[in-house]
């Protein structure tokens, strides 16, 4: 058994593609969102908040992205999870909403490349299905 992993993670080029096409998504929208982008280690890669964003999203983006990183799966699927799991385990839904950056709001995905994640990019400020739309697109493009 080895005493190292090798992890990929997203390179700063990488990222940058990643918001570009998360903005020109939105922006086709006529919405007005931020956009977190993680390496798989959990660093922040990248980040815009288009002009008109609210404050209140430049958070939620990076709470999201960081979710994905914790969790290993999209926030909306973890929110999924999460909601099957209340009725059995309530104390399982309150305690991972109450853990530090962790949040189950749409918006949130990995970035695969290769089928591996390499980080996770998130989007808000519009609908949960909406930021969760423009943040699937936005992760295309580097798969």
């Amino acid at each position: 058994m080895a005493d190292t992993i090798e992890r990929r993670s997203l390179s700063l080029q990488g990222a940058q593609r990643v918001i570009e096409a998360a903005i020109g998504e939105a922006a086709r929208a006529g919405l007005h969102v931020s956009v977190a982008v993680l390496g798989s280690n959990g660093q922040l890669k990248a980040f815009a908040a288009m002009d008109g964003a609210s404050i209140l999203s430049t958070e939620t983006a990076r709470k999201k992205a960081l979710t994905v990183i914790k969790v290993g799966k999209g926030t909306q699927e973890f929110a999924s999870d999460l909601k099957k799991e209340m009725a059995e385990e309530p104390e399982l839904f309150h305690g991972m909403l109450a853990m530090d950056g962790i949040t189950a709001i749409g918006g949130g995905v990995p970035i695969q490349v290769g089928g591996h994640m390499v980080g996770a990019v998130a989007v808000s400020g519009a609908s949960s299905a909406q930021d969760q739309e423009i943040a699937q697109k936005a992760a295309a493009v580097l798969g």
